[in-house]
């Protein structure tokens, strides 16, 4: 006598802890008892999937009705819904049983497939979940609409968020992710940092785990800014969030500058004291290749730091020369105390007409954001009227509130007045550019990496015969090349002040690699 197969599923993750299963498997076992059938084997599927591939229960009971089909005659299920809750995949479950010689019954809602007709109380049997399953979509999709045009988000809370019960509704909170969502945008906003080093050091820091994909995501995320986007019949809208943000819209879009590279970004993955000029000297042979660093052994055992280009190139310039001609290069390079005096005061006096220009966008600013305050009022005056309708209140509304979120922005960014944060700035560059060399020696690697970056915009080219560089930072080049010029005039003459607007052209560092050590390598 052939035996059965029970299968016991459940449709939520909710029923698996429930007694559904249980209650299954007992009334297929009864049914089973009644009609004298043995049972072979009993599976239990504790988990929701939407497909066959995330049924492994079932996918185990199809592989044992292969092995022993000649043992199997039957695969029993309490309903149909148990069984499949899409019409294509149970249509598929049945013809791969029948090929097998194994007849698909249901207890609760049986069918004689010898008789033709019964196939149409088949197809209302397996249609009904779907079509069920269907219906429960589309309100769920209207009801997520609906919340997302209040400003809730609806989805698993990101990062630095957690749902909370109100009034037996969910709503977004920080947590104390929060700060941490804070110093990644804040770090990645400096442009120094690539998103594999920023995600090492927070895993690092915070004992987190998040993948290399979550982050790109995370950093584009409009929700930690408080805003909130849905498309519905095809068309974007942008909403104010319910929630509060985490990070301000400033920051945010500094982010989204560096990661569309629009902001210059400064990585420096490998940092070693012998060799803080690595990252930024090009070989002279074959550029734009840069030259890498390594130590190399020597005859006794001594070890020796070179710059050198990859193979087959066989450039390499010993560390010590190359380290010593940039401190070299950037003491020819030093500004006079006399000419800073010159540059201070015309930055205080173009500092005291970008803040007359600062009060006066300002203003303009705030009034735009009363007109549109006022556009709002006389437009929620028309809605009670029934002068325009929901539909398009809502339209403008939106229209007007993406405007005053733009001014919004551009006040966040002209700020309040600066002097005081930039006069304590303004000083130390002038005091670093009278003594470059000297904080040059004085800095740690990164930061004199960073420094050379500011200084010469373009890589540096190295060869066995010398040093040179494409160009120097523009305003530095200016500051420089007017050094000379400067000695004619008078201390309070104003044809002084017209050098630093009218700038000169740089003349370049190239005539003067004559004057620079030259670069050999050892025999």
């Amino acid at each position: 006598m052939k035996k059965t197969i029970i299968y016991c599923r459940v449709s939520t993750d909710e029923q698996a802890s429930g007694y559904s299963l249980g209650h299954q498997e007992e009334k297929l076992l009864n049914n089973c008892a009644q009609r004298q059938k043995d049972v072979a084997m009993i599976f239990r599927e504790d988990a929701s999937a939407k497909n066959i591939e995330g049924r492994p229960e079932l996918l185990k009971a199809i592989q044992y009705a292969k092995t022993h089909k000649s043992e199997i005659d039957e695969f029993l299920v309490l309903k149909w819904d148990r069984f499949s809750r899409t019409t294509h995949d149970a249509y598929v479950l049945i013809r791969l049983f029948e090929d097998m010689g194994v007849a698909v019954q249901a207890v609760e809602q049986p069918i004689d497939f010898s008789i033709p007709e019964q196939a149409i109380l088949l197809a209302v049997y397996v249609a009904t979940p779907e079509s069920e399953n269907r219906r429960r979509s589309l309100n769920i999709r209207a009801g997520n609409l609906r919340a997302l045009k209040i400003g809730r988000w609806v989805t698993k809370a990101p990062l630095g968020y957690s749902y909370k019960n109100e009034n037996g509704q969910k709503r977004l909170v920080q947590n104390s992710k929060a700060p941490v969502i804070q110093e990644l945008f804040k770090e990645f906003a400096t442009g120094n940092y690539s998103i594999e080093q920023i995600r090492s050091y927070i895993n690092t820091k915070y004992m987190l785990n998040i993948s290399k994909t979550q982050y790109p995501r995370m950093l584009r995320n409009q929700c930690y800014t408080g805003i909130i986007n849905y498309t519905e019949k095809g068309v974007g809208h942008t909403v104010e969030a319910s929630h509060e943000k985490i990070v301000d819209r400033i920051t945010f879009n500094r982010v989204q500058s560096v990661l569309d590279g629009k902001f210059r970004k400064l990585f420096f993955n490998k940092v070693n004291d012998e060799f803080p000029l690595r990252g930024i000297l090009e070989c002279a042979d074959c550029s734009p290749r840069l030259l890498t660093a390594s130590f190399s052994k020597g005859r006794h055992g001594g070890r020796f730091p070179y710059y050198h280009c990859k193979s087959p190139c066989k450039t390499r310039i010993p560390a010590k020369v190359a380290n010593t001609w940039i401190v070299d290069y950037l003491k020819s390079i030093k500004i006079e105390r006399e000419w800073c005096a010159i540059v201070e005061e015309q930055i205080w006096d173009r500092n005291a007409n970008d803040e007359n220009s600062r009060k006066e966008n300002l203003s303009r600013l705030k009034n735009a954001q009363k007109i549109i305050d006022e556009k709002l009022i006389k437009l929620t005056d028309k809605l009670l009227a029934g002068v325009v309708d929901e539909i398009q209140y809502k339209a403008a509304r939106e229209r007007y509130t993406k405007e005053n979120n733009e001014i919004q922005d551009k006040i966040l960014v002209i700020g309040e007045n600066n002097t005081r944060t930039v006069e304590p700035l303004v000083r130390f560059t002038l005091q670093l550019l009278q003594h470059l060399d000297s904080w040059y020696l004085q800095l740690e690697t990164v930061k004199k990496l960073k420094l050379l970056n500011v200084i010469f915009p373009q890589k540096i080219i190295l060869s066995k015969t010398g040093g040179r560089t494409p160009f120097l930072n523009p305003a530095l080049a200016i500051l420089r090349s007017n050094i000379n010029v400067l000695r004619p005039y008078k201390k309070n003459d104003q044809a002084k002040k017209c050098l630093v607007i009218q700038g000169v052209e740089t003349r370049g560092i190239e005539p003067l690699t004559s004057r620079l050590p030259a670069l050999r390598s050892p025999s």
